[in-house]
């Protein structure tokens, strides 16, 4: 395992999916951590992966899938960028359309639970077309939102073209990213942990621990386990950027700086 560097910049990422069973390995994601319901939340927590512990974090970790998977992103918004300032983030994964979706921390007042802060994101992935959709409409502008809910009503996911749908609505791909992607399954503790080691092809990297939770509550839990698996392999504290963002810093620094100072990015 290498990094590269770019002024300053490391450029090799790994990311990693822990996906937690209170009775045994596999967890909600199944046994091979690829599996999760519609609904579940992502707790993300990124790395990264050329610190000291990453060569200990995969000793006894096994491959899963195949050796290298493909995975090409098209990044969709308006030219206003309506959905990403929502915190919305539609892709084009090999050519099936997902939504991620912020979750906002939350912990109940009788609970001890406490959130833990910096580093940690919480997403629902939206899988289900119809709706992504109802999901995009309401979050852009009023004009182009009504134009989106309109064709809604005639929408089946199995036989109209959300490509087109949201096309007419105004948007288009706005960033496409791809990954070189090596997955592996590893045992912590009562956890399957699925690590992803990515490489984009613009030659960067991104570390990241997931936690996949079917409700806000467990979310303070989720954070607290996934700073447990940072220490005990000494993956760095320092937070690298995704993706995406070192994308848009290159090729849309206007975009990038605007979401950035916002704390999107």
């Amino acid at each position: 395992m290498h990094c590269l560097c770019s002024k300053g910049r490391l450029l090799f990422v790994g990311t990693i999916k822990l996906c937690v069973d209170q009775q045994g390995e596999g967890g909600r994601g199944g046994k091979d951590g690829r599996k999760k319901e519609e609904g579940m939340i992502e707790v993300e927590r990124k790395f990264v992966p050329c610190a000291v512990g990453v060569v200990a974090l995969l000793a006894d970790a096994r491959p899963l899938g195949p050796p290298v998977r493909e995975l090409r992103d098209e990044y969709w918004d308006t030219p206003r960028a309506d959905l990403m300032r929502h915190d919305l983030w539609l892709r084009l994964r090999n050519a099936s359309w997902q939504l991620k979706v912020k979750v906002e921390a939350y912990t109940p007042a009788e609970s001890n639970e406490k959130s833990v802060k910096g580093g940690i994101d919480r997403y629902e992935e939206v899988d289900d077309v119809s709706r992504i959709v109802s999901l995009v409409a309401r979050a852009i502008s009023a004009a182009n939102g009504g134009r989106l809910a309109r064709q809604m009503h005639a929408f089946d996911d199995k036989n109209s073209d959300a490509d087109a749908i949201f096309r007419a609505a105004g948007l288009s791909a706005v960033a496409a990213v791809c990954t070189r992607r090596k997955s592996y399954l590893k045992p912590f503790r009562s956890s399957s942990v699925r690590i992803d080691i990515d490489e984009s092809d613009f030659g960067y990297a991104v570390g990241e621990l997931e936690l996949l939770v079917e409700h806000p509550d467990e979310c303070p839990r989720a954070e607290r386990i996934l700073d447990e698996l940072a220490n005990e392999y000494a993956l760095s504290s320092h937070t690298p950027p995704s993706k995406l963002a070192v994308y848009l810093e290159m090729r849309n620094p206007r975009l990038y700086h605007e979401l950035h100072a916002s704390g999107l990015l």
